[in-house]
């Protein structure tokens, strides 16, 4: 089995190449409402279908969060795919989402026949459910949040999945406009979301017992082209591994320049520096003239596009007279 994604740490940041980091959600919110719509009607509990799938759906929120968190860079926990999306962080958008419902009971506009201990927990199902699908992908969650914003995943998709995508929609469509049913959907659906799961799985499985080449895999939109990344002390590794021909394209990305790594682990722990790292696959640091640099080469070089922000942060020097030589690199 691969490793668990590694910690936002001050000296190694968590690498997840070709994954989508905060936004769009690791699985998107179709996908996650029909999920949490057929695990409730599969074990007999019809009723509580619509609580189930408010409890799945109310994590994405934090999309919004953003709008906190851009003007104040120690809050970066408060973006699409943070603190929301944690363990403590899905129980309290359940409890906010219950409660939600409970003012709108009180109010008169939605009759609740279902008990509270009955619906709460359904709702808070759905959030842990959610939870448990976008773990399957990259780059992660930060489950332990807002105690530890160390992200796991078990690495299985690359992110948002298409596949799943265009099928959750297209399900929802025949449903809304009365072209199918439920019971005529049911098989071809669950036989397209099962080839889709059985190619991710033995892709997995063979990518993740090649002989010979050394790193993490993080798989990519191809199923049999991954990426390998790799650490020295002092630099990452970048390649490309295709099940069946080997690795190709290496690529390196000294982690220092003029820099040695106690300062940059000063300044690794700067707010703006944390939120770079939080949003990054790799960051190096340089120093650049009056400033340090602290950066994602993988995002900025074009190899990752997303997420699109936070890809660098320029940080004036803690010590300037010690800071570049010769005025930096």
């Amino acid at each position: 089995m691969p490793p668990l994604c590694r910690p936002h740490r001050t000296h190694r940041p968590v690498i997840t190449l070709l994954c989508r980091p905060t936004e769009p959600s690791e699985v998107d919110p179709f996908t996650h409402a029909i999920a949490a719509a057929v695990l409730a009607d599969a074990l007999g509990l019809p009723a509580l279908v619509p609580f189930a799938v408010l409890g799945s759906v109310i994590i994405d929120v934090d999309a919004f969060f953003s709008r906190l968190s851009d003007p104040h860079p120690a809050l970066y926990l408060f973006v699409h795919g943070g603190i929301a999306h944690g363990l403590a962080g899905a129980a309290g958008m359940a409890v906010l989402a219950w409660a939600g419902l409970l003012l709108t009971g009180l109010a008169g506009l939605l009759p609740l026949a279902i008990p509270s201990t009955t619906g709460f927990a359904a709702v808070l199902a759905g959030a842990y459910l959610h939870l448990g699908l976008d773990w399957l992908a990259c780059p992660g969650l930060p489950l332990l949040a807002p105690f530890s914003d160390q992200k796991y995943t078990l690495g299985l998709l690359p992110g948002p999945s298409l596949v799943l995508f265009l099928l959750s929609t297209a399900v929802l469509s025949l449903l809304a406009t009365g072209t199918a049913t439920v019971d005529t959907l049911r098989l071809p659906a669950a036989a397209i979301a099962g080839a889709f799961f059985f190619i991710r799985i033995v892709a997995f499985a063979l990518a993740h017992h090649r002989p010979g080449t050394a790193g993490r895999l993080v798989p990519t939109i191809h199923p049999l082209r991954w990426l390998v990344i790799a650490e020295t002390p002092g630099a990452w590794s970048v390649a490309g591994y295709r099940i069946g021909s080997g690795t190709v394209d290496l690529s390196t990305y000294p982690k220092y320049r003029e820099v040695s790594p106690g300062e940059a682990t000063q300044y690794l722990a700067h707010p703006r520096a944390r939120r770079v790292r939080y949003h990054s696959y790799i960051t190096t640091v340089e120093c650049d003239g009056d400033a340090v640099v602290v950066a994602d080469p993988v995002r900025e070089a074009g190899l990752v596009r997303y997420p699109f922000d936070h890809q660098r942060a320029r940080l004036p020097l803690m010590k300037p007279a010690a800071g570049c030589p010769d005025g930096g690199s």
